[in-house]
């Protein structure tokens, strides 16, 4: 039996990968977001500085993959950061990313 592609998760044996975006902001102070799982929705937090294409593996996700047979344990959910870039930003914005950057 094969199994179909999921449009959010990966599956790696019995642990679960799947993309977490971020906004810059998020990325670089840290953010609490509630992402989806398996079996729902979960909080996670992302630690400042975090930087984009980092595998994540929260505490809130471990044992959240797949169930394991004849008793072993279920996979782990781990969680790939990508920072999303903005790319349509208001004069404002723009005016604040330049004052950033010097």
């Amino acid at each position: 039996m094969t199994e179909k592609p999921h449009p959010i998760f990966e599956r790696h044996g019995r642990d679960i990968l799947s993309d977490l975006p971020v906004h810059p902001h998020q990325a670089v102070l840290g953010v609490h977001l509630e992402v989806p799982t398996l079996n729902g929705k979960t909080e996670v937090e992302i630690e400042p500085g975090t930087m984009s294409g980092k595998v994540l593996r929260p505490r809130q996700l471990r044992g959240k993959g797949i169930p394991g047979r004849g008793g072993q344990d279920p996979g782990d959910h781990y969680l790939r950061v990508l920072v999303v870039t903005p790319t349509k930003l208001s004069v404002e914005e723009r005016k604040l990313w330049s004052r950033w950057r010097r």
